[in-house]
């Protein structure tokens, strides 16, 4: 989480040059992907782990907003704002958010467009 987020952040703080919202908008951007990603995961393995459909609930409407939340707080965690300081010495080559980012919207093509792709 810490790779993308921080290439994430520097890529907004390029475009917007404001500190605090390329950090809130990256850690909300790496947020979203990974509930996607989490739920894309558990569609496409369901039936793999099938004795495990309990944990099918946390994807249910209501849950899935706490999951983005918790997901949130560790994130905010694991990369905190004083870490944002030490980007601008990184080279940064944005081919992991690229990629993780495409992978996110096929994801949610798939999730919520399958019966009208196919």
């Amino acid at each position: 989480m810490r790779p993308l987020t921080l290439e994430a952040y520097k890529l907004m703080y390029i475009v917007t040059g404001a500190k605090k919202f390329s950090y809130y908008f990256s850690l909300v951007l790496n947020t979203i992907m990974n509930v996607i990603m989490l739920k894309g995961i558990h569609y496409l393995m369901k039936d793999i782990f099938s004795p495990l459909q309990f944990i099918s609930i946390i994807f249910k409407f209501p849950f899935y907003i706490a999951l983005g939340f918790l997901l949130l707080f560790i994130n905010s965690r694991v990369v905190p704002f004083t870490l944002v300081d030490i980007v601008g010495q990184i080279k940064t080559k944005y081919a992991k958010l690229i990629i993780y980012f495409l992978l996110s919207i096929i994801l949610f093509a798939f999730l919520y467009g399958v019966d009208r792709l196919f």
